[in-house]
């Protein structure tokens, strides 16, 4: 009787949970927002923003108008756009203080009062992205954000001036897919947010979705400076490669990475490629003799094509902007401070 007992209790939760979730509330009341020790859930890791720029055909922006609910009515919003500046509460201008806490406020105390905006929308995922990686970039939420695709939780993130990356390969479905974001106006993140500016809430900065092939370029870092004649380049290239492993023994594939480095006429100065065989970061380092130099009265950039084969396949292509450069500081005074 007992386990009888038991089992209709965590059923009935269950359906609580499910009716609660699809009115749009937080079902599971998180409380990630309330925690100094967490800033994020879920998301990727921070890495160049590159992977929309090459191909159009994979990025779809899901900027414009939403669902919205606040003050327990449902609404449309303009994103991006803070809520306060849309209607829907109060903007609050302070210089230094936290204004939501008088002087001497320590994390993670919040008010108890804290406002959340519930927002929603539909989107479809096309048909050519099937069998590709999909992710959601959102490009600045203000303050605690938690993000959930057809009703699964998708990740949590507070670091509201920056982008936050989710992978969503596994939560989205064939047609229509729906998008929720609950902000918060305040998190323990805010504590880290106070500056001489207007304290506004929402989705301040682009939403997005893209997608990249299975096998495809994670992330990269390019370092372009000169030698001490300032006249020659010193390009170094470190890229990372997701390789998703091979189920059949023997079928092996070859990954191949490619770049080339071209000036503003078209002309290629330099190329080169590697295979990837290991699971450390692929690298170049090359030597550009009488490069066209980048400065603020000259900026010149040459572009930087990065192109990932496998086998005799190009499975993924991009440019990249670069420019040479150095900075440094020399010269002490008599002090021995620089000058």
């Amino acid at each position: 009787m007992n386990k009888i007992l038991l089992l209709c209790f965590f059923l009935s939760v269950s359906f609580r949970l499910q009716a609660q979730d699809s009115a749009g509330i937080d079902s599971c009341k998180l409380v990630l927002h309330k925690n100094i020790g967490t800033t994020q859930v879920g998301q990727e890791p921070p890495r160049t923003e590159f992977a929309h720029l090459g191909d159009k055909i994979y990025y779809q922006s899901l900027n414009g108008e939403w669902d919205f609910l606040f003050d327990g009515r449902w609404n449309k919003i303009k994103v991006p756009g803070n809520w306060e500046v849309q209607g829907y509460g109060t903007p609050i201008y302070v210089n230094t203080r936290y204004e939501f806490a008088p002087a001497g406020a320590q994390p993670p105390s919040l008010p108890s009062d804290n406002p959340c905006g519930v927002y929603r929308r539909s989107f479809v995922v096309p048909e050519s992205w099937k069998g590709r990686e999909v992710y959601l970039c959102l490009g600045g939420v203000k303050s605690g954000c938690y993000v959930w695709v057809n009703d699964y939780f998708v990740g949590y993130g507070e670091d509201s001036k920056d982008a936050a990356e989710y992978r969503i390969t596994d939560f989205v479905k064939e047609g229509v897919n729906t998008l929720r974001l609950e902000v918060y106006r305040w998190s323990t993140g805010s504590y880290l947010e106070c500056q001489d500016f207007w304290r506004i809430s929402g989705i301040e900065r682009d939403v997005a979705i893209y997608s990249q092939p299975s096998c495809h370029i994670v992330d990269f870092n390019v370092v372009s400076t000169l030698d001490d004649s300032y006249r020659n380049g010193l390009l170094r290239l470190a890229i990372d490669v997701a390789v998703p492993s091979q189920k059949k023994r023997g079928n092996k594939r070859d990954v191949c990475l490619l770049y080339s480095l071209i000036d503003a006429n078209g002309a290629v100065v330099m190329a080169d490629s590697t295979h990837y065989t290991t699971g450390d970061a692929c690298r170049f380092e090359t030597f550009v003799p009488d490069v066209h130099t980048w400065s603020s009265e000259c900026p010149y950039l040459y572009t930087l094509m990065l192109t990932l084969k496998r086998g005799s396949e190009v499975v993924e292509e991009f440019p990249y902007h670069v420019g040479f450069k150095r900075v440094e500081i020399s010269g002490k005074d008599k002090r021995g401070e620089y000058s």
